[in-house]
């Protein structure tokens, strides 16, 4: 008599592994977006404790590229200076991580009309290292959905679960 029980144990086994191996790469991969999700919430969270400071804009206009097969995209550049522990700087940046391409032409020339060269507004200087200067607040909006790669690890945790009860039986 043949003994079946034996392919049949290997195979469970290799199916087993794989989706241990599966479930590794989906708690890696949901927690690696979660750490850079959290990553830019705190960055967010960080600019809005930077002491706000009036700032003349200095220079302010619409940069654009063309990239072949692509649209053409906008961004905003500008210069503004402020005055900062009597102290005269001058920044560059709109948001902590400079300013963004956007193939909304509409979107950048709200922000070269808001901030049109002698406009005065505020400008948000890092304490700490005052060439750090932002004209606005990054968006809080990254951890407001950690949760959604969160769910990838939760799930890949209920994988390697399921795979141990499995086993007991």
């Amino acid at each position: 008599m043949v003994d079946t029980k034996a392919p049949i144990k290997t195979s469970q086994t290799a199916g087993n592994i794989y989706l241990v191996f599966l479930a590794i790469c989906l708690i890696a991969i949901g927690g690696f977006f979660m750490w850079i999700m959290w990553a830019s919430f705190q960055r967010a969270n960080e600019t809005r404790k930077w002491d706000a400071v009036p700032c003349i804009i200095i220079e302010s206009f619409k940069n654009q590229r063309t990239i072949p097969n692509r649209n053409t995209e906008y961004q905003w550049r500008g210069k503004y200076e402020f005055e900062y522990n009597e102290k005269m700087w001058v920044g560059t940046k709109l948001e902590s991580r400079g300013s963004k391409w956007s193939s909304k032409e509409e979107k950048v020339n709200t922000l070269t009309a808001k901030y049109k060269v002698g406009a005065e507004t505020l400008c948000f200087v890092n304490s700490e290292f005052p060439e750090e200067a932002i004209l606005k607040h990054d968006s809080k909006g990254a951890g407001y959905s950690i949760w959604f790669p969160g769910l990838f690890v939760l799930g890949g945790f209920g994988m390697i679960v399921g795979v141990l009860r499995k086993k007991k039986r």
